[in-house]
């Protein structure tokens, strides 16, 4: 399991910026706020529906309405890749996502996929598992575009996670299609809040609002 030693790419651990040439979507706000007590969101739709400026919009709020209160929540964000599908990658580049809110976070982790030979899937997760319910303070970790990951090895790493989730985080996966983790029953033990296309499509006075941001003005 042991990664090639190579550099992080730092960009993959930036949010992207929100401009403000977008339409606000508070429905979708609250409702990804509402979902904060569950373990996992989902935002699930096909290209071009905006689910990345989605959730990123929210995270400004979130960021703008706590300000640097104590206790506020804070987020990580990782920016995914098919090369990340190699559960080593995948675990370097998340635990760097966390590390950009808790510098210490999950060195035990990172040491046992160091390690020569392969740790058991177990294992891996129960260290996982129990570093990151050591973390000071709750927060959400976004993973984008996780479906562009192939393979079982992390969907199966989730699912683990899944059985014994840390309280203290929320993950947000953005992703095309359907991941293959266990949906149903984490549908049935209400541990999911979803955000499909259908929600995902503009209502009237969404449309309404970005025909007047982006058609001209008519001339006086």
């Amino acid at each position: 399991m042991s990664p090639e030693p190579r550099t992080l790419i730092t960009t993959k651990l930036h949010r992207p910026l929100v401009t403000g040439n977008h339409v606000e979507r508070s429905r979708l706000t609250q409702q990804l706020q509402r979902g904060l007590s569950q373990p996992l969101t989902l935002v699930c739709a096909g290209a071009g529906f905006g689910k990345t400026t989605l959730v990123s919009c929210w995270l400004s709020v979130l960021e703008e309405q706590q300000g640097q209160a104590q206790g506020a929540l804070r987020s990580a964000w990782l920016s995914l890749d098919s090369h990340d599908s190699d559960l080593a990658s995948f675990l370097t580049y998340f635990i760097a996502a966390l590390r950009t809110r808790f510098p210490d976070a999950c060195a035990g982790t990172l040491n046992l996929i160091g390690a020569r030979t392969d740790p058991p899937p177990g294992l891996l997760a129960a260290t996982l598992i129990n570093e990151i319910a050591l973390l000071p303070e709750p927060f959400v970790v976004v993973l984008d575009d996780f479906g562009c990951l192939r393979g079982e090895a992390v969907p199966e790493l989730l699912n683990l996670l899944l059985q014994h989730w840390p309280p203290s985080m929320h993950m947000v996966l953005i992703s095309r299609y359907n991941p293959p983790l266990s949906l149903a029953r984490l549908r049935a033990n209400g541990q999911i809040s979803e955000i499909r296309s259908r929600d995902l499509r503009f209502t009237r006075e969404e449309t309404l609002a970005y025909l007047a941001m982006v058609l001209p003005e008519p001339p006086n």
